[in-house]
């Protein structure tokens, strides 16, 4: 069985486990293990634009290191 695969918004990380916001645009919760943004938590304070735009200020770096592909 295929379990499906979401794509953060923000950076692009292609594994996430639920998808960002539903259908009604409720949130995940679920904190993105690439650039650390968290669905609910982070939206009310900044953009999605603003928020990639700082990760990629701040060098890309992984919230998990453990998720990434590879290691």
């Amino acid at each position: 069985m295929n379990k499906q695969k979401y794509i953060c918004p923000i950076c692009g990380y292609d594994e996430l486990g639920a998808p960002p916001y539903d259908e009604k645009g409720e949130p995940s919760f679920e904190t993105c293990p690439c650039c650390g943004f968290e669905y609910d938590l982070d939206d009310y304070d900044i953009s999605f634009e603003d928020y990639r735009a700082t990760w990629v200020i701040n060098g890309f770096n992984w919230a998990d290191e453990s998720k990434k592909i590879g290691t």
